[in-house]
Protein backbone atom coordinates (compact mmCIF):
# COMPACT_ATOMS: atom_id res chain seq x y z
CA UNK A 1 0.00 0.00 0.00
CA UNK A 2 1.30 3.45 -0.91
CA UNK A 3 0.69 6.38 1.43
CA UNK A 4 0.78 9.95 0.18
CA UNK A 5 1.24 12.49 2.94
CA UNK A 6 0.87 16.22 3.02
CA UNK A 7 3.20 17.88 5.46
CA UNK A 8 4.48 21.29 6.36
CA UNK A 9 8.10 21.88 5.53
CA UNK A 10 10.35 24.89 6.01
CA UNK A 11 8.88 26.52 2.93
CA UNK A 12 5.90 28.84 3.46
CA UNK A 13 3.42 26.36 1.97
CA UNK A 14 2.40 22.73 2.21
CA UNK A 15 3.90 20.28 -0.27
CA UNK A 16 2.51 16.89 -1.23
CA UNK A 17 4.71 13.92 -2.03
CA UNK A 18 3.90 14.24 -5.73
CA UNK A 19 4.95 17.88 -5.62
CA UNK A 20 8.26 16.92 -4.01
CA UNK A 21 8.95 14.28 -6.66
CA UNK A 22 8.18 16.82 -9.39
CA UNK A 23 10.44 19.40 -7.78
CA UNK A 24 13.25 16.87 -7.65
CA UNK A 25 12.71 15.84 -11.27
CA UNK A 26 12.31 12.21 -10.16
CA UNK A 27 10.58 10.78 -13.22
CA UNK A 28 10.36 7.24 -11.84
CA UNK A 29 8.76 8.35 -8.55
CA UNK A 30 6.34 10.69 -10.33
CA UNK A 31 5.28 7.79 -12.57
CA UNK A 32 4.62 5.58 -9.55
CA UNK A 33 2.73 8.28 -7.67
CA UNK A 34 0.52 9.04 -10.67
CA UNK A 35 -0.54 5.39 -10.76
CA UNK A 36 -1.49 5.35 -7.08
CA UNK A 37 -2.51 8.97 -6.41
CA UNK A 38 -6.14 9.52 -7.36
CA UNK A 39 -6.50 12.65 -9.43
CA UNK A 40 -2.78 12.70 -10.04
CA UNK A 41 -1.56 15.74 -11.90
CA UNK A 42 -4.84 17.66 -11.59
CA UNK A 43 -4.84 17.91 -7.78
CA UNK A 44 -3.88 21.34 -6.47
CA UNK A 45 -2.10 21.73 -3.16
CA UNK A 46 -3.32 24.01 -0.38
CA UNK A 47 -1.76 26.99 -2.15
CA UNK A 48 -3.48 26.19 -5.45
CA UNK A 49 -0.34 24.91 -7.16
CA UNK A 50 -0.30 21.87 -9.41
CA UNK A 51 2.51 19.30 -9.58
CA UNK A 52 3.13 20.72 -13.05
CA UNK A 53 4.14 24.04 -11.49
CA UNK A 54 6.82 22.33 -9.41
CA UNK A 55 8.12 20.34 -12.38
CA UNK A 56 8.29 23.45 -14.58
CA UNK A 57 10.12 25.52 -11.96
CA UNK A 58 12.64 22.72 -11.45
CA UNK A 59 13.27 22.57 -15.20
CA UNK A 60 12.49 18.86 -15.41
CA UNK A 61 11.28 18.46 -18.99
CA UNK A 62 10.73 14.72 -18.64
CA UNK A 63 8.40 15.19 -15.67
CA UNK A 64 6.60 18.07 -17.38
CA UNK A 65 6.01 15.89 -20.45
CA UNK A 66 4.75 13.04 -18.27
CA UNK A 67 2.29 15.30 -16.44
CA UNK A 68 0.97 16.80 -19.66
CA UNK A 69 0.32 13.40 -21.30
Amino acid sequence: MLFVYTYTCELPFRIMTLDMACSAGNLHMVSLLLIHFEGGASVRNIDGLLPLHFAAVSGSRGVVDLLLN
